[in-house]
């Protein structure tokens, strides 16, 4: 029921981000719903292994079933994705800066223009969210800026509104301070892994004062949910596909 809701998780670098997202992306497919994963880093094209998923590289990989995206194929696939249902992930690893939030700004517009007239439930999966749609951008080249600013609104346009047009929202990232806070303020569940500086002063607010010493000394694996209920510690199960 709660695959519509939007999540995030947040999480420092080498505390299992990509390793648990790729757990939420099987338990997507072992239950029928379809999926995209925005995959900045080329961490997850093992999914197809054991789940039909495909793969859509913006390089040559082998492991690509669609290879050499480009920004002029973005609004066919975003089509093809919504009408078939299709769980895809979009790796573009080997693109440039400007390659990607080209690609990505087009992408985002299509899917989320064409999501409002398709009735097909799918769930949106961004990894590396910090990278694509930061709090302050640090690019000094006018045309790189414009287009990330247009992936970012397309982001919080999908955040903000996208469930009413079924559309599920799962964004990771490093650095919560460092994230546009339109990609976050949407999500009403959080997967919070170690955190440390401002982003466990900003998580220590949220949660009982029973919790907080226990959650500066979580494990690789460890997590602690909020959006329930409850707050919550729990342990990430083992993936069925390589990491």
């Amino acid at each position: 029921r709660s695959t519509l809701f939007p999540y995030t998780t947040l999480f420092r670098s080498g505390t299992g981000k990509s390793y648990t997202v790729g757990l939420i992306c099987e338990r997507l497919a072992e239950v029928g719903q379809p999926f995209i994963v925005v995959d900045v880093m080329g961490q997850y094209y093992g999914l197809k292994q054991k789940y039909p998923v495909i793969v859509a590289s913006m390089g040559s990989e082998d492991y690509a079933d669609i290879k050499n995206l480009n920004a002029e194929m973005a609004d066919n696939l975003a089509h093809a994705i919504l009408e078939t249902g299709q769980s895809i992930i979009i790796d573009v690893s080997y693109a440039s800066m400007l390659e990607q939030y080209k690609f990505l700004a087009k992408f985002f517009k299509s899917f989320y223009e064409h999501a409002r007239s398709v009735s097909r439930p799918i769930v949106l999966v961004i990894d590396e969210v910090h990278r694509l749609t930061p709090e302050r951008s640090m690019l000094k080249l006018k045309e790189v800026s414009n287009y990330q600013n247009e992936v970012t609104y397309w982001v919080a346009e999908i955040a903000r509104t996208g469930r009413k047009h079924g559309i599920g929202y799962i964004v990771a990232g490093q650095r919560e301070a460092e994230t546009a806070k339109t990609s976050l303020t949407q999500c009403e569940i959080q997967i919070n892994f170690k955190v440390t500086g401002i982003d466990f002063e900003n998580l220590k607010r949220k949660l009982p004062s029973e919790l907080v010493d226990r959650v500066k000394h979580l494990e690789v694996g460890q997590a602690v949910v909020l959006g329930f209920d409850e707050e919550f510690i729990v342990k990430i199960n083992q993936r069925k596909t390589p990491h």
